[in-house]
């Protein structure tokens, strides 16, 4: 296997946040938090790229809506 060095300038660099965050919100375009990271999206991402070069991002807690679905079972005689 070939060792990769070098990487954190790429994965900081701007053309690359702006890649990843129109990647994440695919799907999720209207939903409030979106259209609001959206609203700033270039102060929020330098803000972002500003955090992971100082080592002080700390990702958010990750809220995952709950949905209960049915679950039927097929009769057997």
């Amino acid at each position: 296997m070939k060792r990769v060095g070098n990487l954190w300038p790429r994965v900081i660099d701007f053309e690359n946040l702006l890649r990843a965050a129109r990647k994440a919100q695919k799907g999720k375009r209207y939903r409030q938090n979106v259209l609001a990271f959206n609203y700033n999206l270039e102060t929020e991402l330098l803000a972002l790229r500003d955090a992971l070069q100082t080592q002080t991002y700390r990702p958010g807690n990750y809220q995952c809506p709950s949905q209960l679905r049915r679950v039927g079972q097929i009769p057997t005689n």
